[in-house]
């Protein structure tokens, strides 16, 4: 499924919720910290990832919440070295990798309403969007070589998290008459599953009979993520 149809449908999910003024809203953001598990994780970039988690939840009950999500993790830059040429292991070429992952989607929450300590369990999905971009090159070896590799595109992904939220601040009058209800300190750990990509295998590329023979890697998408931010609610 396409981006601007996952951004559509969660929208039309969220539609009939935003038309009750009555209807609770809950704002989140928060540093997110990512381990790939699948075979990506054997590269050095793949070890951890950091970036963050942004969230808008709409209340649908008193222990459910309808939510979209947005998550960005960058997997870091990794930099290693491969032969130019078979023949002679000394003469190397210097790879860099850059690597990241979005994740975009809906999801429900079951949560505790009320009190100042509040766990609550996620169900979530969507689209995992993925870039890579890696750069081959030779300084110190004639003819120069300098050699762009791009892979990107979109798979699935779906997953649940379990968190907490400790409240940090609550206004002292009745609710409803104030814009900013509660503050939250929220912590949460989840795990998500998802599809097949491929990206540059640079340990397997190498440069022989004056080209550059390039090899991508198959890995699933499967990551932990844990995140510690502040949530809003309305």
């Amino acid at each position: 499924m396409r981006l601007p149809a996952i951004l559509i449908a969660t929208l039309a999910l969220f539609s009939p919720a935003l038309q009750s003024l009555e209807a609770g809203v809950d704002l989140s953001a928060g540093f997110s910290i990512g381990w790939p598990t699948g075979q990506i994780n054997d590269y050095a970039f793949g070890a951890v990832g950091v970036g963050g988690t942004g969230r808008f939840g709409v209340d649908l009950g008193d222990n459910l919440a309808l939510f979209g999500q947005f998550s960005y993790i960058d997997l870091g830059l990794e930099q290693g070295f491969i032969p130019r040429d078979i023949t002679n292991s000394t003469l190397a070429l210097d790879v860099a990798t850059d690597f990241y992952f979005m994740h975009i989607g809906p999801g429900f929450t079951f949560k505790k309403k009320r009190g100042n300590l509040r766990p609550y369990l996620d169900l979530f999905g969507g689209v995992t969007v993925h870039s890579t971009l890696s750069r081959v090159s030779s300084r110190n070896i004639q003819p120069a070589l300098v050699e762009y590799s791009k892979t990107e595109g979109t798979t699935w992904h779906a997953g649940l998290d379990i968190g907490l939220k400790m409240m940090i601040w609550t206004h002292l009058h009745p609710r409803g008459e104030q814009f900013i209800e509660d503050i939250f300190l929220d912590l949460r750990l989840g795990y998500l599953t998802g599809g097949n990509i491929e990206v540059l295998d640079w340990r397997q590329t190498r440069f022989f009979a004056g080209e550059l023979h390039l090899k991508n890697l198959g890995s699933r998408t499967d990551m932990l993520l844990a995140t510690i931010g502040i949530s809003i609610a309305f």
